[in-house]
């Protein structure tokens, strides 16, 4: 049910597995938790990998590229349960610092 890319060390998990995860999720009461968590680890990794204008903008994209899923889904639920800041903070990790 889960792959490993040898060439980048990332996991992919099947479509039916991630589903069932994501079910198993809502059944637990710590739903809100795991998804605060996993918004403000990809809005912080935004931040974190913000884009160096000296020469590390390709390895920078390549690692957003990898999770702009991940990405994608923390950006709409901080939009969602506005958090402003979180989303600014992010911004800044798109402009360089």
């Amino acid at each position: 049910m889960l792959n490993r890319d040898p060439a980048s060390g990332r996991y992919q998990c099947h479509s039916l597995m991630r589903q069932y995860a994501e079910e198993a999720l809502e059944q637990v009461s710590t739903t809100q938790q795991a998804r605060d968590a996993h918004c403000e680890y990809f809005l912080d990794f935004m931040y974190q990998h913000r884009i160096d204008l000296g020469g590390k903008k390709t390895q920078t994209f390549d690692q957003f590229e990898a999770d702009m899923e991940n990405i994608r889904a923390a950006w709409s639920y901080a939009i969602d349960t506005k958090r402003y800041a979180a989303i600014q903070r992010a911004m800044s990790g798109l402009v360089g610092s």
